[in-house]
């Protein structure tokens, strides 16, 4: 549905690309899978942060900042302002991405 697919987009922006951006990144060498515990903590605080406040990727006022893993710009900018655009329509968004983040946060823990 365009909720599922909405949330998708969410997630692979906030989470997955900035976890993408760390692994893969310059020092992507110098990563030890056995030294990513410190940014998987990461990923499961900013599930927590996700899950008491979805505003943060659903807010009109909403930023990268507080909103991407990493505070950095988001990987396709133009995705978050067709959210943002259709979240209008879609009136039980913010409950379903608190339930994928839930599941997400169990993946990771």
């Amino acid at each position: 549905t365009q909720h599922e697919f909405v949330v998708i987009t969410i997630y692979y922006q906030a989470i997955r690309v900035p976890y993408m951006r760390e692994i893969c990144g310059p020092l992507q060498s110098e990563t030890n899978m056995l030294k990513l515990g410190p940014l998987h903590e990461k990923v499961k605080s900013h599930l927590h942060k996700i899950i008491a406040d979805p505003d943060l990727l659903l807010s009109p006022d909403m930023s990268y900042e507080t909103g991407s893993l990493d505070g950095k710009l988001w990987e396709m900018p133009e995705a978050i302002y067709a959210v943002l655009q259709c979240k209008p329509q879609l009136p039980h968004l913010s409950p379903l991405l608190v339930s994928f983040c839930t599941g997400a946060l169990e993946t990771w823990e």
